[in-house]
C-alpha cells in the first residue's frame, strides 16, 4: 500500500512539475538595450553587447535553475498569455580600476488587467576582470542578479493574485 501512495505522490510532482510553472513573458525597454564595454585601452577594440541577446543566451545558460523553481521565461508575444510580463531595465557599468562590475536592474511586473504590481530595483556588485572575457561576465553577471529577481517572481506568486496577461499588452509598454 506505501508503494502505491509513494507512486502517486511521484506522479502527482511530476504532473504539478509543468502544470503550476510561473509562466513570465519579458522584454526590454528599447532606451536601455545596449551595453557597450568602454575599456580604456588604446590597441583595443570597444565592444557593444545587446542586452536581449545576452538575456537569451542567460536563459539558456540557466535552463536548470528556472526549471527547478518552476518558472518557465519567454520572450514577449503578441499571441502568447502568461502570468507576468516583466519589462526590464538594465544598467551595467564596468569599472576597470576597481575590477568591478555594477549592476542594476530595474523591472517592472505587470499582470491581469494590464496593471503594474510594482517597480522593483534589483543591484549587485561583482568583482571581476572584464576584459579578458566579456560576454561570458556579462552571462556571470546576469546569473547573479536573476537569482534575486527568481527569488522575487516567486514571492509575488504566492502573495499577489495573479492572472493572465496577454503579450499584446508588449506592444503598449514598449514605446
Amino acid at each position: 500500500m506505501t508503494h502505491i501512495k509513494n507512486i502517486v505522490l511521484i506522479l502527482f510532482t511530476l504532473l504539478s512539475y509543468d502544470v503550476f510553472s510561473i509562466e513570465v513573458q519579458y522584454l526590454f525597454d528599447s532606451r536601455y538595450e545596449k551595453f557597450a564595454d568602454f575599456a580604456s585601452h588604446p590597441f583595443k577594440d570597444r565592444h557593444s553587447y545587446t542586452h536581449a541577446e545576452l538575456f537569451a543566451d542567460y536563459l539558456n545558460f540557466d535552463k536548470e535553475r528556472l526549471k527547478k523553481n518552476n518558472i518557465n521565461i519567454f520572450k514577449c508575444e503578441e499571441d502568447l498569455s502568461s502570468d507576468l510580463i516583466i519589462q526590464i531595465r538594465p544598467n551595467f557599468f564596468y569599472n576597470p580600476l576597481m575590477t568591478k562590475m555594477y549592476g542594476q536592474l530595474k523591472i517592472n511586473f505587470f499582470t491581469g488587467d494590464n496593471s503594474l504590481i510594482e517597480e522593483q530595483v534589483f543591484e549587485e556588485e561583482i568583482s571581476m576582470n572584464f576584459n579578458n572575457y566579456p560576454e561570458k561576465n556579462l552571462l556571470i553577471t546576469y546569473e547573479i542578479m536573476f537569482r534575486q529577481v527568481i527569488d522575487h517572481i516567486n514571492n509575488l506568486y504566492q502573495t499577489n493574485s495573479i492572472n493572465d496577461i496577454t503579450g499584446g499588452f508588449c506592444k503598449i509598454i514598449k514605446n
